[in-house]
């Protein structure tokens, strides 16, 4: 799918971006709309640093990407990098969706379970995306411990707050 320059409203067909295929996608251009990042990928010892790879990558492949900020947060507290610069790093013309998740803490670490509710500091950086990125389709994820609708709704309720709150503010900046 070629981008030629303006965002779809349909994205097509995507995949979870892994370091083994790295390589395949970069020599073959296989027919594949749009990358998740999953910035566990950039953490592998002699991993290629995001800001060069993804960039690199979304434009050979041209394809679009899409951010799961929770993954973001949680891979941050776990390798000690400040998420906000990895967010920093992601090329602002192919992010086309946002994941927003919670995630839970196990005895080292946290994981990116997708099982809890969002939390208040993956709030902000939603927000610091949304200044970044400006209005970008966002979708919770809930992958177990499935609540009631009424609380999955809550959470994009509290999406739509954020992103009224950050976005005339970002558009106001930008003028």
């Amino acid at each position: 799918m070629a981008t030629n320059g303006a965002k779809p409203s349909y994205l097509g067909f995507g995949l979870g971006l892994k370091p083994r295929h790295y390589k395949e996608i970069l020599e073959t251009s296989p027919n594949i709309d749009w990358f998740e990042v999953i910035s566990e990928n950039y953490m592998i010892p002699g991993g290629q640093p995001l800001r060069d790879f993804v960039g690199e990558l979304a434009r050979r492949a041209d394809c679009w990407l899409l951010l799961d900020v929770n993954n973001v947060f949680v891979s941050g507290i776990n390798h000690t990098f400040v998420p906000t610069a990895f967010i920093d790093a992601i090329p602002r013309e192919r992010v086309v969706q946002f994941h927003l998740a919670g995630h839970s803490e196990g005895s080292e670490c946290l994981i990116d379970t997708h099982d809890e509710p969002v939390c208040e500091e993956v709030w902000d950086l939603y927000g610091a995306a949304l200044e970044r990125f400006g209005p970008i389709s966002t979708m919770i994820e809930r992958d177990d411990k499935i609540p009631p609708l009424a609380e999955l709704v809550a959470e994009l309720d509290h999406a739509r707050a954020v992103a009224a709150r950050v976005l005339p503010a970002a558009k106001a900046s930008a003028a």
